[in-house]
């Protein structure tokens, strides 16, 4: 009988929904550390949904590749309809939303970046420096943004160049801060896909072959070196994911599976686990080719989690050195942060808590 993973893995590798694989009601043999909170809004057999919580009860929800978002404030339990622009729906797709309240958000579709004052009731169009579709990463941090942009696109190669913007009120206006390129490839094909905030001006950006770090909000970026690979993107490594715990310790995962940590907020990179973890094997693949990037939070020095592309949700205690599984398989993503706590969310609609191993 096929398991629910492999058709996680046919619909992130093909973005459709095969007739006749369901995979109703929850994880049959999950791990007691999966916690289940309530069925995802989204359509049976359909593209996965996406959640994003702010605290352990407020949050919201759109599936994957549509304009349909949803708003909970029981941790999961009931979904109401946030209505968007009439011109949003069934136009464009909803990338990620970032909060101040319940009723204050801002929404990133592919082709604009909208926010609202009342929880939907009304909404306002933000103004970016360039065209929306060039927008591959934002964060937010209060009134405090950061936007990366691509720039110089040729059908060859793609964006060449890419810009980080910042602003200070909460996307109205936009402040040019760093130009450049994030690969040392031939072609030059450069996109940064990840900003993170780490603290009050702490900063990352992630770049497919390259890091940069800003400890002054955004007004100026650095790039990281990796050890023992020399120079930033010499070896040819293609990053997947990276995440700060804070202004200091942070990891890197590598595409392949290679892990590396910080100790000085980004500066410098160490390898502490070598290419081809067990959560890169057999996973799906991504359009174009190429893994299914892993998900990867810690919610401290030495714990945290990652939603592997085979599905697989594991868990380390000593800093990301080791990594065991759970039981269980389907799991889609991963959505932590230090007020909302840990959730993971499977291709089949359904929302877990995590409890920690860690003794």
């Amino acid at each position: 009988m096929l398991r629910c993973w492999l058709r996680g893995a046919i619909l992130v590798a093909l973005a459709l929904a095969p007739a006749g694989l369901a995979c109703s009601g929850q994880i049959a043999d999950k791990d007691s550390r999966l916690r289940f909170l309530g069925h995802l809004p989204g359509v049976p057999d359909g593209p996965p949904t996406v959640t994003r919580f702010t605290s352990t009860t407020q949050g919201w929800a759109w599936v994957r590749g549509t304009a349909r978002l949803w708003a909970t404030e029981d941790a999961g339990a009931t979904w109401r309809n946030v209505a968007l622009p009439t011109a949003a729906e069934g136009v464009s797709y909803l990338i990620d939303v970032f909060a101040k309240s319940s009723k204050e958000f801002v929404i990133w579709l592919d082709q604009s970046l909208l926010r609202t004052l009342d929880g939907g009731e009304h909404w306002i169009s933000l103004a970016l420096p360039s065209s929306p579709q060039s927008l591959s990463a934002l964060a937010f941090q209060g009134d405090q943004g950061l936007a990366a942009l691509g720039h110089d696109f040729t059908i060859r190669d793609g964006f060449r160049r890419q810009r980080i913007y910042s602003t200070t009120d909460w996307g109205t206006t936009w402040q040019l801060r760093w130009d450049g390129r994030t690969d040392f490839g031939p072609q030059h094909r450069t996109l940064i896909k990840r900003i993170q905030f780490a603290g009050a001006s702490h900063g990352v950006a992630l770049g497919d072959q390259m890091v940069l770090v800003t400890r002054d909000v955004g007004r100026t970026w650095r790039p990281g070196r990796f050890q023992p690979d020399g120079a930033a993107g010499e070896n040819g490594r293609e990053n997947a994911q990276v995440f700060l715990l804070n202004s200091s310790t942070g990891w890197l995962l590598e595409r392949t599976g290679g892990l590396f940590q910080t100790a000085d907020g980004g500066k410098n990179w160490s390898k502490i686990l070598d290419a081809g973890g067990e959560w890169v094997s057999g996973g799906p693949s991504a359009p174009g080719g190429g893994l299914v990037p892993p998900d990867l939070y810690f919610d401290s020095e030495t714990h945290g989690w990652l939603v592997g592309n085979d599905s697989g949700l594991y868990e380390s205690s000593d800093g990301g050195r080791h990594w065991s599984r759970l039981r269980g398989d389907g799991f889609m993503q991963l959505d932590c942060s230090p007020a909302a706590g840990c959730m993971v969310s499977t291709f089949d609609h359904m929302l877990y808590g995590l409890v920690s191993g860690q003794r």
